[in-house]
């Protein structure tokens, strides 16, 4: 009971700790975030332009990492991945989201992890696509298809906007555009 209590300690630094199953039922997949939120961000200023006039916060482009473990089970095979919905401004040919990796397409339960970063470079600010006065964020999917069980597509939500410096925007909603059940497998999401 001590050594599990411990082993729960160790992960809850390291990954936060979650309840465990009495047995696993199958190779597992485990985040290490379930969105991806860049939030608010600046466009950077003019190489030129006097350091006063550089924006008081984070500027495009910005990058976040999210970290793939198997938790349980045989080992985890990441067949494929790739960003859904990642037009800035609602237009599909100018891309906000780019993903690198991941490294390591097989990740062993508890010996090591593939690493997914994905960087947010919208060029131009955000839109009101809505009409509500409110510039709108980019919204994506980073889309993980793998051998899981507990979750053979999965898919986290990524989004980011980009605003004026000094705009008082109300917070982003970071949500999938799709849905998608626990355990389900959409082929079709990262294409043919």
């Amino acid at each position: 009971m001590k050594r599990a209590a411990a082993v729960c300690l160790l992960a809850l630094l390291a990954f936060g700790c979650k309840e465990q199953a009495a047995e696993c039922d199958g190779v597992t997949i485990d985040p290490s975030v379930p969105i991806l939120a860049f939030g608010d961000l600046f466009l950077p200023a003019d190489e030129d332009a006097d350091p006063e006039d550089q924006p008081d916060g984070p500027t495009v482009p910005a990058q976040k990492t999210v970290f793939l473990r198997a938790q349980c089970g045989d080992a985890l095979e990441i067949e494929r991945v790739c960003i859904v919905h990642e037009g800035h401004n609602g237009d599909p040919e100018v891309v906000a989201f780019e993903f690198e990796g991941p490294a390591e397409t097989t990740v062993v339960p508890g010996a090591g992890e593939a690493a997914i970063r994905v960087t947010y470079d919208a060029r131009s600010l955000n839109g009101d696509l809505d009409f509500d006065g409110i510039p709108d964020p980019d919204i994506g999917a980073l889309v993980i298809q793998s051998n899981a069980v507990n979750a053979p597509t999965l898919a986290i939500p990524v989004c980011g906007r980009v605003i004026n410096p000094g705009a008082g925007i109300a917070p982003q909603r970071c949500v999938l555009g799709f849905d998608l059940e626990a355990g389900e497998k959409l082929e079709d999401l990262c294409g043919p």
